[in-house]
């Protein structure tokens, strides 16, 4: 239900343009060809991220469920940053299978955590470097999935077939999610899970869950995680969402109020914004409309492509009568809209 409901009146002019499907995965398209090697890529699973986060989760949660906030980004908890940190001094001389290691960490983490431009760029540099070897024929299948090469699908689904094992089903529910098989991707991740030290796979299936409409399953699987991760904006905005689907305003900002707390170089503009857009919501509810516009162009500003904020924000100048605003916004809103399309 939505918070706010433009009248027929006022809606008429801009429904045309709010009518948008875009969903978080979505794919990108027209990817260069990708040759899937012809042998069987059974390697064994090159070497994960510690085991033992390097920052380690807060105990005694408060009345309302909420744990001190660690000053770490998910990425930072799964061991991501502490693996790739202990390969790149050596960067420059790898060859073969720890070449292969390397990228393969830095394709996870893009696959992860979407975004960190630097890592895909370092992945991609590092490709020379790569052997005819059964590891760098995976690393390679990562690297070329982790840059959108929806050709990589079909290479990731045929070596993936078959096993059991939680590193290989982690990276075929990366190709079935960005293939936009949903379901299949969730069960995929399920069978990663089983390995407790794989924290993406359990957040990923977690999140899943939620897109599935599971409500109360997903934040049972995020309460966990959140256990491990307080505060990391990963999983924090998720249980966010589910607290203001559940009218639970209090606890929503508390959390929301735990990532806005990070220091900036820890919290990403996409969770920044999402993060505002979640407490505009809020106060929306409440009709603090000032209060919600600011919020709301702050997220704007913060992340330009957030599309949720965009048409939060053009409803609320349509409903002020600011007409040239709600025009500027309308056009970043349908430039995002093309954005989309040739994306998609």
């Amino acid at each position: 239900t939505e918070i706010y409901t433009l009248s027929l009146h006022d809606a008429l002019p801009i429904c045309a343009i709010f009518a948008l499907e875009m969903g978080p995965f979505a794919p990108d398209s027209n990817p260069p060809r990708i040759v899937t090697p012809k042998t069987p890529l059974t390697p064994k699973t090159a070497k994960a991220p510690d085991s033992a986060p390097s920052v380690v989760a807060p105990s005694g949660p408060d009345a309302d469920g909420l744990r001190p906030t660690m000053p770490a980004t998910f990425a930072e908890v799964e061991g991501y940053r502490t693996a790739i940190a202990k390969w790149e001094p050596k960067k420059a001389t790898l060859k073969g299978d720890d070449a292969a290691n390397l990228v393969e960490l830095y394709s996870r983490g893009m696959l992860e955590f979407r975004g960190n431009e630097v890592w895909k760029t370092d992945a991609k540099a590092l490709l020379p470097a790569l052997d005819d070897g059964i590891a760098s024929q995976r690393a390679r299948l990562y690297a070329r999935l982790a840059d959108g090469d929806l050709e990589a699908v079909s290479g990731v689904e045929t070596w993936a077939k078959g096993k059991a094992d939680p590193h290989a089903q982690y990276l075929l529910g990366h190709a079935l999610q960005r293939k936009g098989d949903w379901g299949a991707a969730r069960t995929a991740f399920a069978a990663a899970a089983t390995d407790s030290t794989l924290l993406g796979a359990r957040r990923l299936h977690a999140q899943l869950t939620l897109k599935a409409g599971e409500v109360d399953a997903a934040r049972a699987k995020y309460e966990s995680l959140y256990g491990e991760a307080a505060g990391a904006p990963a999983v924090t905005l998720d249980l966010a969402s589910i607290a203001v689907q559940k009218n639970e305003k209090a606890r929503a900002q508390k959390l929301i109020g735990q990532v806005l707390a990070l220091q900036s170089s820890r919290l990403d503009p996409a969770s920044r914004a999402q993060a505002l857009v979640l407490n505009a919501r809020i106060a929306l509810s409440e009709e603090r409309m000032d209060q919600a516009r600011e919020g709301l162009e702050k997220a704007v500003r913060a992340d330009p492509r957030n599309v949720e904020a965009i048409e939060l924000l053009s409803a609320q100048y349509v409903r002020d009568g600011a007409w040239d605003k709600a025009l500027a916004q309308l056009e970043l809103l349908r430039s995002e809209e093309h954005t989309s399309e040739l994306q998609s």
